[in-house]
């Protein structure tokens, strides 16, 4: 299948020639660039089309029924339609795509139903392979740990929440607008304690929360109507950084917790299989609130670890974690980027070096680890060697014990030199390289080609 994608190889090269070229040079006031680039893209000017009037969810929408034990995880709760707020599309065309916010039934790690909330995006482009048409389950990147940071929300309103004026161009939008130029339905989970108004912390890199949050969207979008799609639709997975590790875990766990669905495929990119050693990458970072966002999801889904938290954490490390919970991800980086944990320690010391001598936070780390568990479908794995906030030597290692597993992996690491380092643009930037081939790989997948991978 062609490469439809609207930046062209030629662009990327450019795009990755200036990259390295950056990093050979000043690499100073690093920090302004980073917010400049968290959780953004840069978009083709053809893209930008006129401002879409913005249709914010009805007050109602986020608030869920009351759960139900007997009612089956991913069944669709309500929907109704929504619009961007703005128009990404050749200007003068229509947008290729309709969105809906939508709600749906998910499992919490302790066992419980939970409702979950998303974006469902349709495509009104024809399907060349013909058949029922697939789908798409995207997981996106860290938005923040507020019930506001939903990217259902970013979507509709543009602008980051927690920091307003900031416009955030994500990079989900523009796969959701690509893929549906392909024929291609989309849907994108908002994750567990985002968007709905459950009450509950949203578990940050919680493995089963998140693998589930992303089957169970697929399970909602394959219940509407009218979109070409169905139950017997070819699935595929995408997802970068949280999204990425997200994205892996469902594929992990699609063999027993979502068996009927077709999983074909998943791009996986900077995944964080390693919590433990990720924390104590991001540490000092620009995106080091985020560890934040870790230590108050662990106390969500473990209550055990609470009086522990309590008592290694300072006076500023309580405000710290008080305040992180109800930010999104531009607030917590201008506010609390470049600090390190050991300034919110009772002890001083680093926050990981503290988890490593509690044998239950051990436990916790060890059970969010990625792979343990053979993924359904074959997986691209994509790592780049300038990642200064998802170690490359994570990818390395999970590929090798996918591979030894038995697993299809579709390991082609990157290959770029340090820039800005600790900024997060070594993180950010290299998800663009391969967006297009990736999404060509993905899309032949989808109407059945095969890729066993490259395993050794």
């Amino acid at each position: 299948m062609p490469n439809r994608s609207l930046w062209t190889n030629a662009g990327l090269h450019r795009l990755r020639a200036r990259f390295i070229t950056k990093a050979l040079g000043n690499r100073s006031r690093f920090r302004r660039a980073a917010l400049a680039v968290i959780g953004t893209v840069v978009v083709p000017a053809s893209m930008v089309g006129i401002p879409a009037a913005a249709q914010p969810a009805t007050t109602d929408f986020y608030i869920p029924p009351s759960a139900s034990d007997g009612t089956p995880a991913g069944t669709l709760i309500k929907s109704e339609p929504m619009s961007v707020g703005i128009a990404v599309g050749p200007a003068g065309t229509p947008l290729p795509f309709d969105a809906r916010r939508i709600m749906y039934w998910s499992t919490s790690p302790q066992g419980d139903p939970i409702a979950v909330s998303g974006t469902f995006f349709k495509s009104n482009s024809p399907w060349p392979a013909g058949a029922d048409r697939p789908i798409v389950a995207i997981s996106p990147g860290t938005m923040g740990q507020g019930e506001q940071c939903a990217p259902s929300r970013f979507i509709a309103n543009v602008a980051d929440p927690g920091t307003p004026g900031i416009v955030v161009a994500q990079y989900e939008l523009r796969l959701a607008y690509e893929l549906n130029q392909r024929g291609i339905n989309a849907v994108m989970t908002d994750y567990q304690g985002l968007g709905v108004r459950t009450g509950t912390m949203h578990p940050y890199v919680n493995r089963e929360a998140q693998g589930a949050a992303v089957l169970d969207s697929v399970r909602a979008a394959q219940q509407l109507p009218d979109t070409g799609s169905s139950p017997r639709s070819a699935i595929g997975a995408w997802g970068y950084s949280q999204g990425g590790g997200a994205a892996a875990a469902a594929a992990e766990m699609a063999s027993t917790y979502a068996p009927e669905i077709a999983l074909k495929g998943t791009y996986a990119g900077a995944v964080p299989a390693d919590l433990a050693d990720t924390l104590g990458r991001i540490d000092g970072s620009v995106l080091s609130g985020a560890v934040g966002y870790a230590l108050n999801g662990f106390g969500a889904v473990y209550p055990q670890l609470l009086p522990r938290i309590a008592e290694f954490t300072n006076d500023a490390g309580k405000r710290w974690l008080s305040n992180v919970a109800k930010q999104c991800l531009f607030q917590t980086a201008a506010e609390f980027g470049q600090h390190r944990t050991a300034e919110y320690t009772s002890t001083g010391e680093p926050l990981l070096t503290i988890l490593a001598r509690i044998p239950e936070a051990a436990q916790v780390l060890e059970e969010n680890r990625l792979g343990s568990v053979v993924p359904t479908g074959t997986i691209w794995l994509d790592s780049a060697t300038s990642d200064d906030i998802v170690p490359y030597a994570q990818a390395a290692d999970l590929a090798a014990e996918w591979c030894e597993a038995g697993a299809r992996i579709k390991f082609e690491p990157q290959h770029l030199p340090d820039v800005f380092p600790t900024s997060g643009v070594g993180h950010l930037i290299p998800q663009n390289f391969e967006f297009g081939q990736a999404q060509d790989w993905l899309a032949g997948l989808l109407a059945g080609s095969v890729d066993n991978g490259s395993c050794p």
